[in-house]
């Protein structure tokens, strides 16, 4: 039986993000065609937990809570994605508690309940957690306010799950909205880095029992600025993880709305540019929805009703999982990737 730690998890592979909430995942279905139902939210978490391309190449599947209550063959979701070596991880966070100060940053809430709910996901077969904070790039933000707070809230969301022995993903997320370049990414990034580690320091959270979901150093949306290549973005986001973790941390990248190629690209550059700089496994791996799933619903769109097309999109999901593995350990090569228009 595997015991399931930050390194077994990541040593098996990428993470499959797959916790969007009801009212993003009704968009998202809505966006091809299909009906805004709990019933179609559901079929949707179950082709990509039985798709051999998650057994194979998943180190884990993060999933919302209301996807713990599937079965799948009349076993819980999280106890059959155990037996099919993947590991079942929860969304714990409750999205926005409140805005602070007066560029009205977003503080994530949850930790009231997080004791009693972890022990519920555990019983589920939750063996690990994940929880988001957000930090928005402009003139003024983030501002040293925000910094401190969800750090100090990333740090005690960390240390409750540590202590109930489940792997917590601490996900610091930079957002890529705004027009800044890579230079002020990097700046905001490490400044943000630099608050949960110490926080974490604080509140004794070992290192070597996290995941943490950080963004790539990459310019905003709307940057006008020159174009990069990708070893920019290699050297930089590598630069900033070796700096505020020195002695290395289990990470896995979010893809932050980047598309599906250029996602995959960068997390290639930046393992080929590891020489020199700190990671534990040797390897970065990456946390990608979007990236993952887009074209795949949208080939499970075309037969959603009868599940006709849920082998297509699987065979869409295994092409981007292996793409990322090969990625993950530095191998480049030519996507050749499927769309379904």
């Amino acid at each position: 039986m595997v015991i399931w730690t930050p390194k077994t998890i990541l040593g098996k592979g990428n993470i499959l993000a797959a916790d969007e909430s009801p009212t993003t995942m009704n968009k998202r279905l809505a966006a091809v065609g299909i009906p805004k139902e709990k019933e179609y939210r559901n079929a949707w978490r179950e082709v990509l937990a039985t798709a051999p391309a998650t057994h194979i190449y998943a180190g884990a599947i993060i999933l919302h809570p209301e996807s713990f209550k599937i079965l799948i063959e009349g076993q819980p979701i999280g106890e059959y994605l155990f037996d099919h070596n993947v590991a079942p991880i929860v969304k714990v966070d409750e999205g926005i508690e409140h805005t602070i100060g007066k560029y009205e940053e977003a503080i994530t809430k949850g930790l009231g309940t997080l004791p009693d709910r972890l022990t519920e996901y555990k019983a589920q077969g939750a063996v690990g957690t994940k929880w988001r904070a957000t930090y928005l790039i402009g003139e003024n933000t983030p501002s040293h306010e925000a910094i401190y707070k969800n750090a100090d809230v990333l740090a005690q969301y960390a240390k409750a799950v540590v202590d109930a022995d489940m792997v917590p993903i601490v996900e610091p997320e930079v957002l890529m909205a705004g027009d800044h370049g890579i230079d002020k990414a990097l700046y905001e990034n490490q400044k943000v880095l630099t608050a949960v580690k110490n926080h974490l320091d604080e509140y004794n959270v070992d290192i070597g029992k996290i995941i943490l979901k950080p963004s790539m150093v990459i310019p905003g949306l709307d940057y006008q600025g020159d174009d990069l290549y990708l070893e920019d973005v290699a050297k930089k986001t590598n630069q900033v993880l070796s700096e505020v973790f020195p002695r290395g941390v289990d990470d896995s990248f979010l893809s932050g709305g980047q598309g599906d190629e250029i996602g995959l690209y960068h997390l290639m550059a930046i393992n080929q540019a590891l020489n020199g700089f700190d990671a534990v496994l040797g390897y970065r791996r990456a946390s990608f929805g979007r990236i993952f799933v887009n074209e795949p619903l949208k080939g499970w769109a075309t037969g959603y009703m009868d599940r006709s097309s849920d082998t297509l999109a699987q065979n869409l999901l295994m092409e981007r999982l292996k793409a990322a593995h090969l990625a993950s350990n530095g191998v480049m090569h030519e996507l050749n990737l499927s769309y379904q228009g």
